[in-house]
């Protein structure tokens, strides 16, 4: 049975500014307690609004003007879980010769796990922030990147009173990824 992230779709025109939205955009919206998400709220919105961290926008930047310039789709991974579902998913970028751009997303596989707090919207947030990839979501710690599961075992945020803010990066594993995605458009990582 399709579940609510596995047709996931919105257009760009060529000024970022969202479009449209489809498939299970409200679904994806409602399913992750994301309300301000909705197709209502979205369209006619620049995309970057929703895009935390410069990093993440600068990479899109690249990416968009990437396939725009090359006219192929590119496909990016990516991981989209819940506090209690791991998510790999793919991004389809695909340009068209008016500069719009549509984006589709694929559900590739998920798994249920325990709860992380870390991931939950709801928690309640410390001062202190956390950097986490907005790709991959590992975070950073001083071993280095970890999986956010291990991120809060290490840091102890399992009994912590308030999560830390989360800071939306690129860890180099992924920036070395969209890197090459953004050089060699017929790539695929």
């Amino acid at each position: 049975m399709a579940g609510p992230l596995d047709a996931v779709v919105w257009s760009i025109d060529r000024h970022d500014v969202i479009t449209a939205v489809g498939g299970a955009w409200d679904e994806f919206a409602r399913v992750n307690d994301a309300p301000w998400l909705s197709a209502h709220s979205a369209v006619g919105r620049s995309l970057f609004g929703f895009i935390d961290g410069e990093p993440t926008r600068r990479a899109y930047q690249r990416i968009f003007a990437s396939a725009r310039a090359s006219g192929r789709t590119l496909r990016i991974p990516f991981r989209c879980d819940s506090p209690v579902v791991r998510r790999w998913m793919e991004l389809a970028i695909v340009p068209f010769d008016d500069a719009t751009v549509q984006f589709r997303t694929a559900l590739l596989r998920s798994e249920k796990r325990d709860a992380v707090r870390l991931l939950d919207a709801l928690e309640s947030r410390s001062s202190l922030d956390a950097s986490m990839c907005s790709f991959c979501l590992n975070v950073r710690t001083i071993a280095g990147w970890v999986d956010a599961e291990e991120a809060s075992r290490r840091l102890q945020l399992d009994v912590a009173p308030r999560q830390p803010q989360i800071r939306h990066v690129i860890c180099p594993d992924c920036s070395a990824l969209l890197a090459e995605c953004a050089a060699d458009p017929g790539a695929r990582p």
